[in-house]
C-alpha cells in the first residue's frame, strides 16, 4: 500500500476512536484481519438489521480517490457486485465527514436488507483453497511465533 493509502487508512479509523456520536443500529467497526485485507477488505462494520435485529458483518474498503476506486474494482469484482462499501478518504476530511460517509453508505445497506454472508464465505473458502492464502497462513503464522519467542527472550534478558 502506498503512503497516501495507508494515511487514508488512518484517518478512517481515527474517525472511530474513542468517543463519537453513532446510530443505534451501529455496533462496532475493527480493521479487517491480514487476510481479509489481502482480498480488498480494510474494515468490518457489524450493525443491527432492521429485518430481524440480527447483526450484520458489513465489509468496508478505504481509497484516496475515486481513480483508486476504479482500480479497486477492476481488481475485485466480486466487491462491486456484493455492494462492498467503498469510500473516498482523505487525509484531511474532517472526521465527522468521514463518519457520515460510512453511515450513510451502511444505512442504504441496511435498508435493503443486503447482507455479506456469502461474500464473506466465498473470500473464505478462496483464501484458505488456494496455494496464495496457504502460503500466507503460514507467514502469519511464522511471524507470531517469531513474535513469541522475541517476546519470551525480552523477558529473559529482563530478568537477568
Amino acid at each position: 500500500m502506498t503512503g497516501g493509502g495507508r494515511q487514508c487508512e488512518n484517518r478512517f479509523f481515527e474517525a472511530f476512536t474513542g468517543d463519537y456520536p453513532k446510530p443505534y443500529w451501529f455496533l462496532s467497526i475493527e480493521p479487517a484481519s491480514p487476510l481479509l485485507d489481502m482480498k480488498g477488505v480494510d474494515a468490518v462494520v457489524v450493525a443491527k438489521y432492521p429485518a430481524n435485529g440480527g447483526e450484520v458483518r458489513v465489509p468496508v474498503q478505504i481509497k484516496g480517490s475515486w481513480s483508486k476506486v476504479s482500480e479497486y474494482y477492476d481488481l475485485h469484482p466480486d466487491a462491486q457486485r456484493a455492494r462492498v462499501v467503498v469510500l473516498v478518504v482523505r487525509p484531511d476530511h474532517p472526521l465527522k465527514n468521514i463518519r457520515k460517509l460510512l453511515y450513510d453508505g451502511v444505512a442504504a445497506l441496511r435498508a435493503a436488507n443486503i447482507r455479506f454472508e456469502n461474500y464473506f464465505n466465498a473470500l473464505d473458502k478462496r483464501l484458505v483453497s488456494n496455494s496464495e492464502g496457504k502460503r500466507i497462513l503460514r507467514a502469519l503464522e511464522d511471524r507470531s511465533q517469531r513474535k513469541a519467542r522475541n517476546a519470551a527472550l525480552a523477558q529473559q534478558i529482563a530478568a537477568e
